[in-house]
């Protein structure tokens, strides 16, 4: 992080006044919308495979946020588009 000159602040969000909660919350949801802050995605797993999600989060060798979902679908795409990624880095 250094490298990057980046500042990270740690906030307690519980003691903070109800108004600039309201005004985090709307930022980040701003900032998710618009492309400039995105969550890096390890892998989503179907609820079917929670335990596989667990073992992922478990062996801290994920980069990125291990997610399960609901929608087959969704678990689908990514499985997907992670095979597609790693065929492009090779």
């Amino acid at each position: 992080m250094l490298s990057k000159d980046l500042t990270v602040r740690f906030v307690l969000v519980y003691a903070m006044p109800d108004d600039a909660h309201a005004q985090a919350a709307r930022w980040i949801g701003d900032a998710l919308s618009s492309g400039r802050l995105r969550h890096q995605v390890f892998r989503s797993f179907a609820l079917d495979d929670v335990a596989a999600a667990h073992e992922a989060t478990e062996s801290m060798s994920n980069i990125g946020k291990v997610l399960v979902t609901t929608d087959r679908r969704v678990s689908q795409a990514t499985a997907a588009g992670r095979s597609a990624g790693a065929r492009r880095r090779r």
